[in-house]
């Protein structure tokens, strides 16, 4: 398939449309700029770009926190922490072998973000799972290469 403009477009509108806020507590969003000095960006997906398994290999994405300190710009100074692991292994949808957070090296990995948590003004918390982490219907390539 042919990707166009028009293809993007409404990819971009689906996306828009998708999101959705559970609640805005104290009319927080949208955010003001000048509020905060340093925000803190955590999380397990927010320093890679994570499409999933059914969008191929488009070679190009912005992360969470790439966008983050993008739209801030200068004037703020963006934190980031992991927070933990997912999966060990690399999110690859490809891959047969998925490899778990570790338990004991996830503590550490929290500890160090709520370091850089109580540092911030704001907390931007990226969540959910990985490429490796939602595979429904997945069986192992060795078995649907041998058909």
């Amino acid at each position: 398939m042919r990707k166009t403009v028009e293809h993007q477009r409404l990819a971009l509108q689906a996306a828009h449309e998708a999101i959705i806020l559970l609640k805005n507590q104290g009319n927080l969003l949208p955010l003001e700029k000048s509020k905060y000095q340093r925000i803190a960006v955590i999380g397990p997906n927010a320093a890679d770009v994570h499409l999933g398994g059914y969008s191929n290999k488009p070679g190009r994405g912005v992360s969470v926190l790439d966008g983050i300190k993008a739209e801030l710009g200068p004037g703020s100074q963006v934190l980031y922490a992991e927070g933990c692991k997912i999966t060990e292994s690399l999110p690859d949808w490809d891959a047969d072998k998925v490899v778990l957070g570790d338990a004991t090296l996830n503590l550490k990995r929290i500890d160090e973000a709520t370091k850089v948590a109580k540092k911030a003004d704001l907390v931007i918390l990226i969540l959910g799972g990985n490429e490796q982490s939602s595979r429904e219907a997945w069986a192992k390539k060795s078995s649907w290469r041998s058909r």
